[in-house]
């Protein structure tokens, strides 16, 4: 393994044969909420590209930012750096926002094989009535607040680690490693309301096996439910019973078997 940077990006790249797989964070998060896994997939063979987002963890960028438009510019970048440099094919995974991120990706050419954990089928989707009332008025009052003191305006964010995980141990282990971020800057508000994964998926030919923890506490497993539905390719659905939102720090290994079992069946027939 060795790390990298690439203009402000910071990632990790674990060399395999058998193709690359790409790990994409969720919303706050980083590369951490990962846990064991680039070194899971690794010991099968494939490459492991993975990193940090911008704003997120140890990358560059605006502390709290969220946009679809800004994670598939870093994935891009990535992308490109390593393009001659690893071989096919090239499987996103990504979990939550990151899965998010994944069907958009592969709407837009980027990718040979997708793996969607916990896809929301849009953000406001997910969101509580009481959030649909409040934050377009915070999102108001956090611009005036930016004008009048030239600083950012942040909010809480609601996920703790407790919400996204099922066990004790994995809650107490997540908080040790820190990899959320507790606040998220007003100017997210506008980029996320815009996301929707369930009308992109319509665009995607190309196969994505979508991942429903059933006891997700964030994302309604209806919602990854719906994604899956619009897909246009060959596609797989996997329910992950007794799961919450965040899978890879619990997968006692029926969930990387499934995703690894879907991988070598497409993976030779992906157009490379």
């Amino acid at each position: 393994m060795h790390e990298f940077n690439i203009d402000g990006i910071y990632g990790k790249y674990y060399p395999g044969t058998k193709g690359t797989f790409v790990l994409l964070h969720g919303l706050l998060s980083s590369m951490g909420e990962f846990f064991d896994y680039p070194e899971r997939i690794n010991s099968r063979g494939y490459g492991v590209i993975i990193f940090d987002f911008s704003g997120h963890g140890k990358s560059e960028g605006i502390v709290g930012f969220e946009s679809m438009d800004k994670n598939l510019n870093d994935l891009r970048r990535v992308l490109e750096h390593f393009s001659s440099k690893v071989p096919r094919p090239i499987i996103l995974l990504g979990h939550s926002l990151g899965a998010a991120t994944v069907i958009y990706a592969l709407a837009h050419s980027m990718g040979d094989i997708g793996i969607a954990i916990a896809p929301p089928a849009s953000i406001r989707g997910e969101m509580k009535a009481s959030e649909k009332t409040l934050l377009p008025v915070i999102h108001i009052l956090g611009q005036l607040y930016e004008k009048a003191t030239n600083k950012r305006f942040y909010i809480k964010y609601r996920a703790k680690y407790d919400t996204i995980f099922m066990r004790d141990d994995t809650v107490a282990k997540a908080r040790k490693m820190g990899f959320l971020c507790d606040r998220i800057w007003i100017g997210s508000y506008k980029p996320l309301m815009k996301i929707d994964s369930e009308r992109i998926a319509n665009k995607v030919t190309k196969p994505c096996l979508v991942i429903v923890p059933s006891e997700d506490k964030l994302v309604n497993p209806q919602s990854g439910k719906r994604v899956y539905a619009a897909l246009s390719g060959k596609k797989e659905l996997y329910i992950a019973e007794g799961y919450n939102h965040s899978v890879m720090g619990e997968d006692s290994g029926e969930i990387i078997e499934r995703i690894m079992s879907f991988v070598e069946k497409y993976g030779s027939e992906s157009n490379l």
